[in-house]
């Protein structure tokens, strides 16, 4: 049977949860597994929003790394012709 616990306007659902308020705002503490809960969805978001502009920032940074390898390739490739074209 699960339970609908209202707490700071955030509906938590857990199986028979027992929670208690804390001293610290924007936490509870879950009474059966003792762990401290932060409450506070406006940190989470802002946590999820630097996580993934972090990954999206280091997707570039590798994507940059390809690209530089990929014109040494390139520049590789051409001095060759060049190289065999006049040989000829």
């Amino acid at each position: 049977m699960f339970r609908e616990y209202e707490i700071l306007g955030l509906s938590l659902y857990r199986y028979n949860m027992a929670i208690e308020k804390t001293d610290l705002p924007g936490y509870v503490k879950d009474t059966e597994s003792k762990a401290v809960i932060n409450t506070n969805i406006k940190a989470l978001e802002a946590y999820k929003k630097k996580r993934n502009n972090r990954k999206e920032q280091d997707q570039i940074a590798e994507d940059i790394k390809e690209m530089k390898s990929d014109i040494g390739d390139i520049k590789r490739i051409l001095q060759e012709m060049l190289t065999n074209g006049s040989n000829n």
